[in-house]
């Protein structure tokens, strides 16, 4: 069998497609689970944001920080999912690449065919392009002439122009602020998991009793890291919470506009069928005003954290 490269590019966009599905859903077990403790604590009772906050991050730890689960759900699951991705839109942009040339090719073919015709009808003779076996087949040698003879045989629309390898191709908010959330991620991750971890003192590995959301309560009232704490995880709520509803939604239906844009309005469509439409707007818009509640409530009661673990909580937002 010949070495197809349309078709083994074809085969690899279908395999990381699915791969990235794949890790995207396993990534949402852990992602809807480490939400549901700020919600909760917009919801909770006053005086009990922290409380109801750190009691649901304990249940989700259960299924998130065991001794196999954080390494294949989170981490695992992460970094299939980048990888992925950016090897996906490689591979795309080399099927694209491959499908233009091939379309150049058909052009040819019709050029030099149209040409045959016309010479035997005695018509005007269009230049014939050479397709010797001493020419390189690529869609870069087709040379300004040659575009002229192809306009003059086909229709403008049916000329596909020579155009570069394009790694970005199509470029979607959803992949924006999936790249931006890259290291928005590490960034947490590192304050938030790795860092107190750390064995040496004064941090000494924080234990999950008193590495609770105390400390996302303390960094949101801290004169000197409430500001940038309040940005840093509004940012990451906003962007990730995009990049996952709007990833969700094409999970659920491929056949969605991409992102969070609502579908066409149908013929004699009333007011109801309007809001269906935007139905993932509001999905991702609630969501992120629930969880922004639930940072306000947390930062209300960051000044009841002793003094003792609020200077170890000092020690790692310093960083």
């Amino acid at each position: 069998m010949p070495y197809d490269y349309l078709t083994l590019t074809q085969s690899g966009v279908r395999v990381l497609n699915l791969t990235q599905r794949v890790s995207a859903m396993s990534f949402s077990t852990f992602l809807v689970l480490h939400l549901s403790a700020p919600i909760a604590s917009a919801i909770a009772p006053s005086g009990k944001a922290e409380s109801y906050a750190s009691g649901f991050m304990l249940l989700g730890r259960v299924w998130y920080q065991g001794e196999w689960t954080e390494a294949a759900i989170v981490w695992g699951s992460l970094a299939v999912h980048i990888a992925s991705g950016s090897l996906g839109r490689l591979v795309k942009a080399a099927e694209r690449a491959e499908r233009r040339k091939r379309r150049r090719r058909e052009v040819l073919f019709s050029a030099e065919k149209g040409t045959s015709v016309e010479e035997e009808l005695d018509a005007t003779v269009v230049p014939r392009v050479s397709t010797s076996s001493g020419e390189r087949d690529d869609e870069d040698e087709l040379l300004g002439d040659e575009i002229k003879a192809f306009d003059e045989i086909t229709p403008k629309a049916d000329v596909v122009q020579p155009a570069p390898f394009d790694f970005l191709g199509p470029f979607t908010l959803t992949h924006l602020a999936g790249y931006i959330m890259i290291p928005m991620t590490l960034n947490h991750a590192f304050l938030h998991r790795i860092l107190p971890s750390s064995p040496s003192p004064p941090i000494s590995s924080l234990s999950p009793t008193l590495f609770s959301y105390s400390y996302v309560a303390y960094a949101l009232s801290a004169p000197s890291h409430r500001t940038k704490s309040a940005i840093a995880y509004s940012a990451l709520v906003v962007v990730a919470g995009y990049h996952a509803i709007s990833g969700i939604r094409r999970l659920i239906d491929p056949m969605a506009p991409r992102g969070l844009k609502p579908k066409r309005a149908k013929d004699g469509e009333g007011r109801i069928g309007a809001v269906k439409r935007r139905g993932w707007q509001g999905v991702y818009l609630g969501g992120v005003m629930a969880v922004g509640l639930g940072l306000v409530r947390l930062a209300s009661e960051g000044k009841g954290v002793p003094e003792w673990i609020g200077r170890k909580y000092e020690v790692v937002l310093s960083h």
